[in-house]
């Protein structure tokens, strides 16, 4: 008679199975301890094997070599599958396959110890994680004193540098070492320490008896800069929103939050040095962003191995900057548009500007300048700029554009921050520093080929603009697209330097900017973190990144569904108060 213990142990362990661990993104490696088993029935003994890749010491590959027709290994996260002749994957009728079976321990979350000070930051991460991992709803476990003696009951956390800033760069590898009756991370900096607590908390199931397997995950990202960009320009979006979205980026190993903060339609940053540009520029006195709010944000992201880029787009899209001082625009037949880029006293401004800008967010190693979308119409209009080029032989009004943008980068530079620009500045032909990154928005990867080639490098935001509402399963198409899949030099592709999501917020305010970005953001963050050749579609995408939307409504966060009808074991709870019964 089946004990419910071993019944939840073997559920546990299919799950892990059937789902590659269900780990979201894939581990750059994990080597995993247990059995694996043909399904003729014969038995190998207990060997460490790559799951990922499959190479080991060869005892994987030796299953394979006898195979008739047969060429090539390939292991799907758990199950051991041959390649035929055709170079497609089995199993098929005719064709062997082996399942891997992984040793299983159980966790003991009543006595489970965590060793996590080596720094404040791990601290709370440390607590915020025990509260996903052990849930006090799940009641209290029992261990019986055979489960005991092979129980996992301790996390011991060895980093190297907890002193480590947040930059561009920064080492987020680790190691994650699960055995009896100890789990060890090791990791040069705290933010490689923060990506592995996230991975364990993916590999421990169960509730209130929790299991987890033996393995070793060795892991780091495929890429150094991985961003979620919104909007709080089009619509304002309260600080609770901004947080909860912080949290989801840490869920899937994002570290960049792009703070597209002020456009065309409001200016709800408060400046100090400046006050009438919130004043007059906010959607209300309250829809405003202080420097106490944008501390805590900053620290809030930082706790979570993220740094806050805020960008400032001008000339264009900076109608709101005129309600408060409209002689900073330029003035088209009673219209206001565009910076006017032809007086010294605007340049002035800037500087000022970006010198308060730099103590406010004084965590983030990269300003972004805009620079998108200009139209010249209004400068063409203006009879002193017009004057103005023509007194210096200039006839292409893009050169103006060039005029203007040259001194926000230089301005920007000497405060010893580094700069990243919309692509239009680079197409426009600024003399850009070559520390400069180019945010490519435009459609085709040409265009991300023109700017490595110019030996600049870049970041690609066109595929992942999540604001573009389409019916279906849209993560794919997110999934698929790969910043480097360009005809390009390996020396240029080593100029990608990753990517990031976009909500701008045309049609996105507080009621749907968490949902309408995740879980789809999912599917980017794991082609950003992980590996190529092993984050394919084929290698069970779909299924994982469904267990990921679950994981992530169980903690809090509005994930909408990602591939059709579904389930979660633990549903999204929704709060709902008439105003009659208030």
């Amino acid at each position: 008679m089946l004990n419910l213990t071993r019944v939840l142990a073997f559920l546990a362990v299919y799950c892990w199975v059937t789902n590659g661990y269900a780990l979201w993104p894939i581990p750059a490696a994990q080597r995993t301890t247990g059995t694996w088993i043909k399904k003729t029935g014969y038995t190998y003994a207990s060997h460490q094997c790559d799951v990922t890749t499959g190479k080991d010491d060869g005892t994987c590959e030796n299953q394979c070599e006898n195979i008739p027709n047969c060429v090539g290994y390939v292991a799907d996260h758990g199950t051991c599958y041959f390649k035929d002749c055709n170079g497609t994957l089995s199993p098929k009728a005719g064709f062997t396959s082996a399942i891997f079976h992984p040793n299983v321990f159980m966790v003991d979350s009543t006595s489970f110890t965590w060793d996590c000070t080596t720094s404040g930051t791990l601290q709370r991460a440390c607590q915020r994680y025990k509260s996903f991992i052990f849930p006090k709803k799940n009641g209290p476990q029992k261990i019986r004193p055979d489960q005991a003696a092979t129980a996992v009951n301790k996390l011991e956390m060895q980093v190297k540098n907890i002193a480590a800033k947040l930059e561009l760069g920064m080492d987020e590898s680790y190691t994650l070492d699960i055995n009896s009756p100890t789990i060890t991370i090791k990791a040069n900096t705290t933010f490689g320490g923060l990506r592995a607590l996230e991975t364990l908390s993916q590999l421990i199931l169960g509730g209130p008896n929790y299991y987890t397997i033996q393995t070793i995950v060795s892991d780091a990202p495929r890429f150094q800069f991985r961003g979620v960009m919104i909007d709080t320009a089009r619509h304002y979006l309260p600080v609770e929103a901004i947080l909860a979205n912080i949290d989801a980026m840490a869920y899937n190993k994002f570290n960049v939050l792009h703070w597209h903060i002020v456009d065309d339609q409001s200016f709800p940053y408060v400046s100090t040095k400046y006050p009438l540009l919130n004043q007059k520029g906010s959607y209300t006195p309250t829809d405003i962003y202080t420097p106490a709010v944008i501390k805590q944000v900053i620290e809030y992201a930082a706790d979570r191995g993220i740094w806050v880029m805020p960008e400032f787009d001008t000339p264009a899209h900076s109608r709101s900057w005129g309600n408060g001082y409209p002689w900073l625009l330029t003035n088209c037949d009673g219209d206001l548009y565009a910076m006017y880029p032809i007086a010294d006293s605007v340049y002035d401004f800037m500087k000022n500007f970006w010198a308060e800008v730099k103590t406010v967010f004084n965590r983030s190693p990269y300003f972004h300048l805009g620079g998108d979308e200009v139209s010249f119409g209004c400068w063409e209009k203006n009879a002193t700029i017009t004057a103005w080029m023509k007194a210096k032989g200039w006839t292409q009004y893009n050169k103006l554009e060039s005029y203007y943008v040259q001194h926000i980068v230089d301005t920007v530079k000497n405060l010893d921050i580094g700069v990243l620009t919309w692509q239009e500045v680079f197409d426009n032909n600024v003399t850009l520093p070559k520390t400069a990154i180019v945010d490519v928005w435009k459609s085709g990867t040409k265009h991300v080929a023109k700017v490595t080639a110019a030996g600049y490098r870049t970041i690609w935001s066109q595929p992942w603009y999540l604001n573009y509402i389409r019916y279906g399963n849209v993560w794919e198409g997110y999934y698929k697209a790969d910043p480097t899949d360009f005809d390009g030099t390996p020396a240029q592709k080593k100029l990608v330097i990753g990517g990031e999501v976009c909500m701008w917020a045309e049609y996105v305010d507080a009621t749907n900017v968490v949902s309408r970005i995740w879980a789809n953001a999912a599917a980017p963050g794991e082609r950003l973190w992980s590996e190529k050749r092993y984050s394919t579609y084929e290698d069970g995408a779909r299924a994982r990144i469904e267990h990921q939307r679950c994981r992530m409504i169980a903690r809090g966060i509005e994930a909408e569904p990602t591939s059709g009808p579904s389930h979660c074991a633990h549903p999204y709870t929704f709060h709902y108060t008439p105003p009659w019964a208030q």
